[in-house]
């Protein structure tokens, strides 16, 4: 079922794997979360292992029904939609799938937040 969004999804890079404010290293504005940054880093100011990043935005729901989200990620993700969280991989793993299904209301929007973080190796 398709989604909209509202906006893009305010990026939040970091230095480390702890997501901690005083190791921000860039913030920017992602239209899509949609990234194979192999063994390159998302920006010049982020190194290519041992970062992490967290996007928040809405989607809007444009059909009443459940959704499945699913991540890609190769080291740590987690995924919240509406504040029930629907993946929780927060581990160092070669690339791995994980999915969570939340019903949503047509022309309702939600808050998303993603987690992100890379390792060593590819990302």
């Amino acid at each position: 079922m398709p989604t909209e969004l509202s906006t893009a999804f305010q990026a939040q890079y970091f230095q480390g794997k702890t997501l901690d404010p005083g190791s921000l290293l860039l913030s920017r504005n992602d239209q899509f979360i949609n990234f194979n940054w192999g063994s390159r880093s998302p920006d010049a100011k982020v190194a290519n292992d041992n970062f992490s990043a967290r996007w928040t935005g809405q989607i809007q729901a444009t059909t009443t029904g459940s959704y499945t989200f699913t991540t890609t990620s190769d080291d740590g993700v987690r995924l919240w939609v509406n504040g029930h969280q629907l993946v929780n991989n927060w581990t160092d793993h070669a690339g791995t799938d994980n999915s969570g299904t939340i019903v949503l209301q047509a022309g309702q929007k939600y808050n998303v937040k993603m987690e992100y973080y890379e390792s060593g190796g590819d990302a």
